[in-house]
């Protein structure tokens, strides 16, 4: 298999980020973010969570080189989230984890591709990591001097769903707890995503693009013009909006607000 057939079936299933880029251009769209989660080895570190699935599968064929879904995961295997800003990623906005010490990365770390990362509280404990600490990742697909990346630290987490079933469950046994405590997203790392894609042997690629507009009323024309810009009506790009679940809250809002007095 050529170096270019290689490339072509990493990123079959990603996106170009021009396409992304492209769509964002249009008048309607206020700000957007880019997105990308890799699997990335950190031979230093070991993924904790990824030990505890490994304990549950022991009913079953234990192949230590494969996920819980099947993927090329290992202990030393962790998911690298990448995006324009860690304080815009996902988690962060939507409260499931936050910063506890240091810093999120920002827009010109993405734009420079610094190296650096944010990582969770617990994993940074087990193995003395602080902001300001180093770690080295490998580079898919890259051998000699170009196989490692050393990642600073600019940032320490914690999951709060985490947090909060160990809290609720203090007084419950040691199995409960530990159930209860297990998450399987709590080891993830937050990088710059030029980062993440150059860890992934993926540039110019993303997972998704994430776009914010100002009115409702405007994800008809959108539609329209996602479909122009993704070549015609190929089913490889979806446009997923929360249009749904906007209707199923102001519906009731617009009813009573039509009735009441």
């Amino acid at each position: 298999m050529t170096t270019a057939q290689e490339f072509a079936n990493r990123v079959q299933d990603l996106v170009p980020e021009k396409l992304t880029d492209g769509f964002a251009q249009d008048s309607d769209i206020k700000t957007y973010d880019k997105v990308l989660a890799a699997n990335i080895t950190v031979p230093g570190i070991t993924n904790t969570n990824m030990q505890q699935l490994f304990q549950l599968r022991q009913n079953g064929p234990q192949d230590q080189n494969a996920g819980p879904s099947g993927s090329s995961m290992n202990q030393n295997s962790f998911t690298f989230n990448g995006n324009t800003s860690g304080e815009a990623a996902s988690d962060f906005t939507t409260g499931a984890k936050k910063l506890i010490s240091g810093n999120y990365f920002t827009y010109d770390d993405y734009k420079n591709g610094n190296p650096v990362v944010i990582i969770e509280k617990n994993l940074a404990s087990d193995n003395d990591l602080k902001v300001g600490s180093t770690i080295e990742a490998t580079v898919s697909g890259e051998s000699g001097s170009s196989s490692t990346m050393d990642l600073k630290v600019v940032g320490i987490y914690e999951t709060v769903q985490t947090t909060s079933s160990q809290s609720s469950s203090s007084s419950s046994s040691s199995s409960s707890s530990s159930a209860q405590s297990f998450n399987p997203a709590g080891n993830a790392f937050y990088a710059p995503l030029s980062v993440v894609q150059k860890l992934n042997a993926t540039p110019g690629y993303v997972e998704l693009g994430s776009y914010y507009f100002g009115s409702v009323d405007d994800t008809a024309s959108l539609k329209v013009l996602f479909k122009k810009d993704t070549t015609g009506t190929s089913p490889k790009y979806e446009f997923a909006t929360d249009l749904s679940d906007y209707q199923a809250i102001a519906d009731p809002l617009l009813k009573a607000r039509n009735t009441s007095v």
